[in-house]
């Protein structure tokens, strides 16, 4: 419903009028609840910013370059800006709270996420698995079952699994940031790239909610791991766009600090790079 809502505005280029928006994409004669959860997802997403309400008509913040867009690029700009608003400070100002959280609940989820270890992480068993490392009660993420249900939905949707009760895997999410911190044919230390996929995406590593999320979490509930070694689900994500040809991650010895990427057993010594570039424009992928 939030992508149809999203995509309904972009593709009208004006605001919409509200009303007009709800039948269009809850139609009276098809819904069964009166659009009821139309309207309770569009509220939602107005308060975190995605929607702007002016006068009796919706619009948004932020538009796709040019006037005519692919479906999948359309797709694609939704992901991003949804994710980009969840995760916006504004968003998350109260991280703990309980209630009135705006988008801190799933924040802290997907933080928390990032973190497990994906080779021996369950979805049906996140809720045993964080009550195991979150020793203050007051703290949990997923309370029940219906948190747990609703993150099995958003994240894949905002790109960071593959489908509902599937592996974690950031790889989308991470590559929706590629063209925010490289242009084709453009490189940087992999040790910056990181910390640009960390201040975009605060979830993962070294990000600021992550390490909100580690700091309440007992300091032996996850394997340890060595400066510039990197979590499983960040491994993932950068060995997927490496095999897809969205980056390229190469051993420079002259450009400081390395990064080491982490497998099912552990660091994975011959993985170690210095550097990560994106191929030019044209390069096949």
């Amino acid at each position: 419903m939030l992508a149809m809502l999203h995509a309904a505005v972009l593709r009208a280029g004006k605001p919409v009028l509200r009303d007009e928006l709800l039948e269009t994409v809850a139609p009276s004669s098809v819904v069964d609840d009166d659009g009821k959860m139309t309207r309770q997802t569009l509220n939602r997403w107005t308060e975190l910013g995605l929607f702007r309400q002016e006068g009796d008509a919706i619009t948004v913040n932020e538009r796709p370059a040019g006037t005519r867009i692919a479906a999948l690029e359309l797709q694609r700009f939704t992901r991003r800006v949804v994710c980009k608003c969840a995760l916006a400070e504004e968003n998350n100002a109260d991280f703990w709270a309980s209630e009135s959280a705006r988008a801190a609940d799933l924040t802290r989820s997907l933080a928390w996420m990032m973190a497990q270890d994906v080779y021996r992480a369950s979805f049906s068993d996140f809720e045993a698995q964080e009550a195991e490392q979150i020793t203050d009660p007051e703290l949990l993420l997923m309370r029940n079952s219906t948190r747990r249900n609703g993150l099995q939905y958003w994240a894949p949707f905002l790109g960071f699994s593959r489908h509902p009760h599937a592996a974690i895997d950031p790889t989308v999410a991470v590559r929706d940031v590629l063209p925010e911190i490289l242009s084709p044919g453009q490189g940087m230390a992999a040790a910056d790239f990181v910390g640009q996929v960390a201040w975009l995406l605060p979830v993962l590593d070294g990000g600021r909610y992550q390490k909100e999320v580690l700091a309440a979490m007992d300091p032996n509930a996850l394997a340890p791991r060595n400066p510039g070694q990197l979590s499983t689900a960040l491994s993932r994500a950068l060995l997927c766009l490496r095999a897809c040809g969205d980056i390229v991650m190469a051993q420079k010895s002259d450009t400081g600090s390395a990064i080491t990427l982490t497998g099912a057993q552990g660091a994975r010594h011959d993985l170690t790079f210095q550097w990560i570039s994106r191929p030019a424009a044209g390069q096949s992928r």
